[in-house]
């Protein structure tokens, strides 16, 4: 006699977070930008936060100066002026490989979860590679399919932005 194995429920979630965070890392290494956008709930927000500061992911939003601190309407500009050919910085675009691990869903009212992960993101352009390692905290709320983003926070493990300079791309 078999026995059926049954999957508990947070795991499951943790899993569909899991391939819904990937997802996003596949969209940004093709450069569909407009794919990444359409992840965020009309409210969405994406922030990077200040590099060297104590506790970043309890930081205030009107009270901190991040380095990327966008709505969805920043957003769309961000993507736009990305995807144009005057966008010199990232034309030709970079290549990129985002890689996230240690997913963990810390919260689940139901509707809405939240999530960290740990990543590093690699971009190559003229034949120099950076490193942008740290951590994300995701606010997310399910919808009929998966997921959408309600707040991204990006924590970099760096004291300084150094030797990178400044981001260019989506972490």
């Amino acid at each position: 006699m078999s026995e059926t194995m049954q999957i508990p429920a947070r795991t499951l979630t943790t899993l569909a977070v899991e391939q819904f965070i990937y997802q996003e890392a596949a969209y940004l290494d093709a450069w569909d930008l407009d794919s990444w956008l359409a992840l965020f709930d009309a409210e969405g927000r994406y922030e990077v936060t200040p590099t060297g500061i104590a506790k970043p992911f309890e930081i205030e939003t009107p009270t901190t100066l991040f380095l990327i601190g966008d709505n969805h309407e920043r957003l769309e500009q961000r993507v736009i002026r990305l995807k144009k050919p005057t966008a010199h910085v990232e034309f030709p675009k970079s290549q990129t490989r985002h890689l996230y691990t240690n997913v963990r869903v810390t919260e689940d009212s139901g509707e809405r979860l939240v999530a960290f992960a740990n990543f590093c993101t690699f971009r190559t352009k003229n034949r120099i590679t950076t490193q942008y390692p740290g951590s994300m905290r995701y606010f997310l709320k399910r919808n009929e399919e998966s997921f959408l983003i309600l707040a991204k926070r990006v924590v970099l493990d760096l004291e300084a932005l150094i030797p990178q300079g400044k981001i260019s791309i989506i972490l």
